[in-house]
């Protein structure tokens, strides 16, 4: 199954920013080192939100954010919790899940993802490994 990432107003906001910024800095003199930085910039914050989807089989998740791709097996994960963390991850929402992962040896890491379809993502998770420990938000 595959997910599309929750995107929140906020960071369309910090997009169009970004633009306006660059269409700024083309009126300015000497502006072509800030602007190779502020395409650049744009250019990430942009990935984010165009490749940001989370690929979920029975053995495995796959998180794509931007340029960056990485798996989780469902055997590691200790657990999954609504949360509105405002940690950084792999989450362009404050609306998140915290899925808390072993690392062997009693270390645990935590990813933080959004997802449109939070429920059913949940659900599906659960389903394939029922005994994952679901925390809800209050």
């Amino acid at each position: 199954m595959k997910y599309k990432g929750k995107i929140a107003l906020w960071y369309y906001a910090v997009i169009i920013m970004s633009v306006a910024v660059f269409i700024n800095s083309i009126f300015q003199d000497n502006a072509l080192p800030i602007l190779i930085v502020i395409v650049l910039i744009i250019a990430l914050i942009s990935s984010f939100a165009i490749n940001n989807y989370i690929v979920l089989d029975k053995q495995k998740m796959v998180i794509h954010f931007g340029f960056m791709k990485s798996t989780i097996m469902l055997y590691d994960i200790i657990s999954l919790q609504e949360t509105n963390n405002p940690l950084s991850g792999k989450a362009l929402s404050f609306d998140r899940i915290a899925i808390n992962v072993s690392k062997g040896l009693g270390n645990v890491d935590m990813e933080l993802i959004s997802v449109k379809e939070k429920k059913e993502f949940i659900q599906d998770v659960l389903k394939y490994k029922p005994e994952i420990k679901y925390i809800k938000k209050h």
